[in-house]
């Protein structure tokens, strides 16, 4: 049997709007993108082509955004992927790496890279903490306040009723601060910070058909004031971000020249390539 088209438009826009929505939320769920610095172009005086593949699991691949209010302090761990950076890491592995090699002699012919691990920790659990606790703090003073407002009623009952919701107030937070400082007593340091993790899985290839395979791995980590205005610190942290993964960036591409040269210091024949080969 054959269906009217007339009765088949409604399926159509509501399966347009479902496209729709669910590719907005999917853009959205990509979070910030921060600036990495751009390597500088220069001319290579021997080439090194590098290959760059993704092979991180799919948990390094989910942008969380992580709490910014101080009442969810314990979540305040926000995690930046590969999307997260613009130009993409790829890219400037794939020239940083090729500019350092190329200064070797001789030269490995290319490189294959794997990136087997690439995250970004923004930890806000401390300032979080810290002003949860202010919060707290000041409902602390809830039975003065009470009293207080008791007082302006005049009456006995008032003044009762004000220290007494007071009091359950105070007790309330003062147990909540308690357990703030559980937490805050558990965690391995003491101030916001930035963490950027690379691992690598890299494969140097030589003319002569020579090759070392390496794993390699860099962390830079940075700190922001763990004191001073809430915004203030918060944005301390957005400005540390690019800067940490730059750094992580110029570690892991050190270690990899390192790593070329040792292998070049320990391998005799492999020095003594022609020089047409190179």
């Amino acid at each position: 049997m054959l269906i009217p088209c007339c009765a088949t438009r409604p399926s159509w826009y509501w399966l347009l709007l479902i496209i729709v929505v669910v590719g907005c939320k999917t853009a959205a769920n990509l979070g910030p993108v921060y600036k990495l610095q751009p390597m500088e172009e220069r001319a290579l005086a021997a080439p090194v082509a590098v290959s760059i593949t993704d092979k991180r699991p799919e948990k390094e691949r989910q942008y969380q955004a992580g709490a910014v209010t101080p009442v969810d302090y314990q979540q305040g761990i926000e995690t930046l992927t590969l999307d997260n950076f613009e130009p993409q890491l790829a890219g400037l592995l794939k020239q940083s790496f090729a500019q350092r090699l190329s200064t070797l002699s001789p030269a490995p012919s290319w490189a294959d890279v794997e990136v087997t691990r690439f995250r970004v920790l923004v930890d806000r659990r401390e300032i979080l903490a810290a002003e949860y606790d202010q919060q707290l703090a000041a409902e602390e003073i809830a039975p003065v306040v009470g009293l207080g407002a008791g007082m302006v009623d005049g009456s006995v009952s008032g003044i009762v009723g004000g220290v007494g919701a007071g009091l359950v107030t105070a007790a309330v937070a003062a147990n909540k601060r308690k357990e703030v400082e559980n937490h805050r007593s558990g965690w391995n340091h003491a101030e916001p910070s930035v963490t950027c993790e690379i691992e690598l899985h890299v494969q140097l290839h030589w003319p002569d058909g020579r090759r070392e395979v390496c794993d390699l791995q860099a962390r830079s980590h940075s700190t922001a004031p763990g004191f001073g205005a809430f915004e203030a610190v918060l944005n301390e942290l957005k400005w540390s971000i690019s800067p940490t993964v730059e750094q992580a960036i110029r570690q892991i591409t050190d270690r990899l020249q390192a790593r070329a040269e040792a292998c070049l210091s320990n391998s005799p024949a492999l020095q003594a390539v022609p020089t047409s080969n190179r």
